[in-house]
Formats: structure tokens, C-alpha cells, sequence
């Protein structure tokens, strides 16, 4: 439980947007108030204090009696959910753009491959290095799995064990098994 100007109030249910001028909040109590708020991590009572000709005991229970702590928290949160929100459009905005470019570029290499394409069955030289035809290879081979909904291969660090008995092996296959 909060007392904001004297009233007693439930946490989260004040009404009014906890920046706005509260009821029985003097305009000078509230212009206080906004200079404070709007400090954000530079706030201080001394600061409003001296801005104002106030003393810092009266800017104290000013903030003390309208609750500028509390009040100024749902500010910061606000100004961050507003900031978060730009962020986030800003982010779909950079993901529609950059999916045109993906298309457009698409486009262009499948321009190309049709060229590719069209000079490999007239018999024509592709004029293509070993390590762009090598490429073709890998991304065509990953496209492939990809569009089969299989990720590659999962091979990483096998370990082949090999279990004999010595005794039983003849002695080209020691020397062949490096014993």
C-alpha cells in the first residue's frame, strides 16, 4: 500500500498516469516533480532544490508526500517500454529490408545459374573456377538437405576402437597395425 498526497492506495491501482499531476498536488509541488523526473540518473533533491530557491527539506517531503519514487520508477518504465517498442520496430523494419535484399539477391544468382544453365547445355565453356564450381557443389548439396528438411551430416569427433587379441594376428598384420 502506497500513500500518494495523503490517500491511501493500492500498488497498481492508481488511475492516472503517475506522471501526470496528482490530485491536491500544488503546481509548484509538480513542476518540482518534472525537473526531478526528468534528471533520470542524475536526479537529485539538492539539484530541484537549488533550480527552484527551495530548500532540500521541502523538496524532501514533497517527494516523500506525492511519492516521487514510485511515481518516477513507472516513468523510467514507461520511457523503457517506449524505447523497447522503437527497438523493436526498428528491428522488423532492418528484417523487411534486409528479406527484399535476400529476394533480390536470389533473384540475381538464379539469373545467372539459368545462364549457367543454358551455356552448359549449348556445350559452351562456364568460365568457372575449381573453387566456385566446388561452391556450387556445397551450397547446392546444403540447399538440397535443407529442402528436405534434413540439417547434414553429424559427424564430429568418431572415435574408431578396434579390440584384438595380439596372439591371433600374423606378423604382416603387425607390422600392417603398426606393433
Amino acid at each position: 500500500m502506497v500513500a500518494v498526497g495523503g490517500t491511501r492506495i493500492e500498488a497498481g491501482q492508481i488511475e492516472i498516469p503517475r506522471c501526470l499531476r496528482l490530485p491536491g498536488e500544488s503546481a509548484r509541488a509538480y513542476a518540482a516533480f518534472c525537473m526531478f523526473r526528468d534528471l533520470r540518473e542524475a536526479r537529485s533533491l539538492t539539484l530541484v532544490g537549488r533550480s527552484l530557491g527551495c530548500s532540500k527539506q521541502n523538496i524532501g517531503r514533497w517527494a516523500t508526500h506525492w511519492n516521487w519514487k514510485e511515481r518516477c520508477l513507472a516513468y523510467d518504465r514507461h520511457l523503457d517500454a517506449i524505447h523497447r517498442a522503437a527497438w523493436i520496430a526498428e528491428r522488423r523494419a532492418m528484417k523487411r529490408r534486409q528479406m527484399r535484399h535476400v529476394i533480390d539477391m536470389q533473384g540475381i544468382a538464379m539469373s545467372q545459374l539459368k545462364e549457367l544453365q543454358s551455356r552448359a547445355e549449348a556445350g559452351l565453356p562456364l568460365k568457372l573456377s575449381v573453387a566456385e564450381i566446388i561452391r556450387f557443389i556445397e551450397v547446392g548439396a546444403k540447399l538440397e538437405r535443407a529442402a528436405r528438411g534434413e540439417e547434414g551430416p553429424q559427424f564430429r569427433n568418431i572415435s574408431v576402437i578396434h579390440a584384438f587379441d595380439e596372439a591371433e594376428l600374423t606378423e604382416a598384420e603387425l607390422t600392417k597395425e603398426g606393433l
